[in-house]
């Protein structure tokens, strides 16, 4: 069962901060190599958010011996005050916002955020998904409220998958309000492409785990899945 970031017990969130960062740190840099294959394309991207997250979870749990599921960080509850959201806490929790005045130089700052240097990712020099270009410091920034591709926008922020989990939790109870919906899967095959979806479209995950067709990723609870909201 996934559940809400603020819902979890302390201990439960120190569990999920602690495999965290015990991933980052692996020599096979799990989490650089999801966040590389990260596509989104058309019809697929809801389901290319399914796989990912299920992915994360699966190596949190085989490389760094967690024991619950990925949680999701529902910012529904905190839209009036967003920079006050429990996940925003330095412990347990991803630390507060950015520092202008923290980073070593301003080549450092992505996008005018400041550097994070609160909490157990203060001082975390990410990279671009692209591996092109040169590291920055984690950063994020606040100005009222804003959306997450604005605030939290950056691939390698540890934000991304209970942000992603939650867009998974959003189309899950989509897809409990009728039967007919557990199989519903229109549009476009692809960005690059006019093909119509179908459930047989492959969805592949490079080298980290073999393809699996748009059918396999329908149901959370039967086939390759195993999780519920």
């Amino acid at each position: 069962m996934r559940q809400e970031w603020s819902r979890l017990s302390k201990d439960k969130q120190h569990d999920y901060i602690n495999a965290a960062l015990c991933l980052r740190n692996t020599p096979s840099k799990l989490h650089l190599e999801l966040l590389y294959m990260r596509i989104f394309r058309s019809s697929m991207m809801l389901l290319e958010i399914t796989i990912l997250c299920s992915l994360y979870e699966s190596s949190l749990r085989s490389e760094c011996g967690y024991k619950g599921s990925v949680p999701y960080w529902d910012w529904s509850l905190d839209w009036k005050y967003l920079s006050q959201s429990p996940v925003f806490q330095n412990s347990p929790g991803f630390g507060y916002g950015g520092n202008l005045n923290s980073a070593p130089s301003k080549e450092a700052i992505v996008g005018g955020d400041g550097c994070v240097v609160e909490g157990p990712w203060a001082g975390m020099i990410v990279h671009w998904w692209t591996q092109s270009a040169p590291p920055y410091c984690l950063s994020r920034g606040f100005q009222d409220v804003k959306p997450m591709n604005e605030m939290g926008r950056y691939f390698s922020d540890p934000l991304f998958y209970l942000h992603h989990s939650q867009l998974d939790r959003l189309w899950w109870r989509w897809q409990q309000t009728h039967t007919s919906r557990q199989t519903q899967y229109l549009g476009l095959a692809n960005n690059f492409l006019t093909d119509v979806a179908s459930l047989d479209d492959l969805i592949s995950m490079g080298d980290f785990a073999p393809a699996v067709t748009a059918r396999d990723l329908m149901n959370t609870e039967a086939g390759i899945l195993c999780y519920r909201y």
